[in-house]
């Protein structure tokens, strides 16, 4: 299954975080125990990087594509 949606009046890469973060927990309340969430955009898979402390590992090997 895929979605597709856009934020619209932010540049912020927090909102695009917090969109996966809301995804997440949606999929968590709904019982789906094991799934994936793909972003694709870098800036926002740096962000989620920078607010999970791992930023400084950078993106190699942690899924994160352009």
């Amino acid at each position: 299954m895929q979605c597709d949606f856009d934020t619209i009046g932010t540049q912020a890469v927090a909102a695009d975080i917090e969109a996966a973060l809301v995804i997440h927990d949606l999929l968590r309340a709904l019982g789906f125990e094991a799934f994936t969430i793909r972003l694709n955009s870098r800036q926002s898979c740096s962000g989620l990087l920078d607010q999970l402390g791992l930023a400084d590992k950078g993106a190699a090997g942690t899924g994160c594509s352009g």
